[in-house]
């Protein structure tokens, strides 16, 4: 098995925008409409909003690939601030996505490591996330990985509030 985790750039983005609608459609459409869906993947995952995240300097994408396939992605935020997360060397955690059949064969935990080993490398205090509350999956493996609840915060998708449990973990340098 060969496993590779790239960094992705604007030279990425037909397959980033693919990867991103993709695992979000498969971990997400069973629970909402489909216009919300619809509405979301074209608002969050359109070539715009891509491109513009690509060019970020406080946003990175990794692609995950196995032998030479797209798997996942992982999308990092810098210097972000949220509920009760003060620390200015902050790093939030946005995405660790998979392609569905991909779950449980810890290549999630591959892309942590991933984001683990760029907080340490950056001097990062704290990561944070938010998580689904009707995703006991992720929030297992985030609390397995030490995170700890420290709020909720509304996750928008289309016309439905939907709310995430905010989650952290402090980084002792």
């Amino acid at each position: 098995m060969n496993v590779e985790i790239r960094n992705a750039g604007i030279r990425d983005l037909e397959a980033l925008q693919y990867i991103c609608r993709q695992t979000f459609e498969e971990s997400y459409s069973w629970y909402n409409t489909f216009d919300n869906m619809k509405q979301y993947l074209a608002d969050q995952f359109s070539v715009g909003q891509l491109t513009l995240e690509l060019n970020s300097p406080d946003t990175r994408f990794y692609m995950l690939y196995k032998d030479s396939s797209l798997i996942g992605y992982l999308k990092l935020k810098f210097g972000t601030n949220r509920l009760g997360i003060t620390q200015p060397d902050a790093m939030e955690i946005e995405r660790i996505y998979l392609l569905k059949h991909h779950h449980g064969t810890g290549m999630g935990q591959l892309l942590y490591n991933e984001a683990m080993r760029i907080a340490l490398q950056n001097h990062i205090a704290v990561i944070w996330l938010g998580v689904w509350e009707k995703n006991p999956r992720a929030i297992a493996f985030y609390t397995k990985n030490n995170f700890t609840p420290v709020g909720k915060q509304i996750f928008k998708l289309g016309n439905d509030d939907q709310t995430d449990f905010v989650m952290e973990l402090i980084i002792n340098n």
